[in-house]
């Protein structure tokens, strides 16, 4: 899909807040990159890890954002000067600072290993399909995508399931607004009469200068016979229209 067919669901101010790398203080670097047994466990520090210590120093980076964001990021040793710094001096203080991050296998086994820590979930296909799922359900409330995306985003979380980036959020959630207009369309067409057909089609033809629709805009200039004899004539265009959708 392209950028300008993409529906608008965030602020700019709210897709920074949900998807920019965390900037923690002392004390959030404390709490998230603090390691439950389990987890030093697994990652089997020793005294120096040589050639190991990227692997182990990458884990644990991705651990801490992750558990404060449930979210993986793209990272460079280089530009998470704090961070790093407080890792090596906690848990690699032996260890010299790698230059390098781990291979793609690596880090694909990392991630695997976090999301399974979490009990996270984190399969394309399924993810799209929980999304499509949810936003069916909230079409029967709503059309509006910020409050739809709001709810998806929260319902993912409580699903434990990765959030997808901000342009897979737009192109599912789109698709599932589109799917819904398509499905009202078809149930409409299927119970509209010719009679009704008719008369909306009438109110969508141009009479002098104005589409006839806009004239039910319109109020009366005053109480008149021929005023009155015109809002008459509004009324019995709209009647059937009225009836029909009250049924519908």
């Amino acid at each position: 899909m392209k950028n300008q067919q993409r529906l608008t669901l965030l602020t700019p101010e709210e897709i920074y807040v949900l998807y920019s790398l965390p900037e923690f203080t002392d004390v959030e670097r404390q709490h998230y990159f603090s390691l439950p047994e389990p987890i030093l466990k697994q990652l089997k520090l020793k005294e120096c890890n040589y050639n190991k210590t990227s692997t182990k120093l990458y884990f644990i980076l991705q651990f801490g954002y992750f558990k404060a964001k449930n979210l993986f990021f793209k990272l460079q040793y280089k530009d998470l000067t704090s961070d790093v710094s407080f890792i090596m001096k906690n848990y690699l203080s032996n260890d010299k600072l790698p230059k390098n991050l781990p291979t793609n296998k690596q880090r694909a086994k990392i991630k695997r290993n976090i999301l399974a820590y979490f009990y996270f979930q984190n399969n394309v296909k399924e993810t799209n399909h929980l999304i499509l799922k949810r936003t069916s359900a909230l079409t029967k409330s709503t059309m509006d995508p910020h409050a739809i995306c709001i709810d998806i985003i929260n319902y993912l979380r409580e699903q434990k399931t990765v959030l997808p980036s901000y342009s897979g959020l737009q192109d599912v959630i789109g698709e599932g607004l589109k799917n819904e207009e398509l499905r009202l369309t078809r149930i409409t067409k299927k119970h509209l009469t010719k009679k009704i057909t008719k008369a909306i089609n009438d109110l969508l033809k141009i009479e002098d200068v104005f589409y006839k629709i806009t004239e039910l805009k319109f109020d009366p200039k005053c109480f008149k016979k021929q005023e009155m004899s015109i809002e008459m004539d509004k009324l019995e265009t709209c009647i059937l229209i009225f009836n029909f959708s009250k049924t519908f």
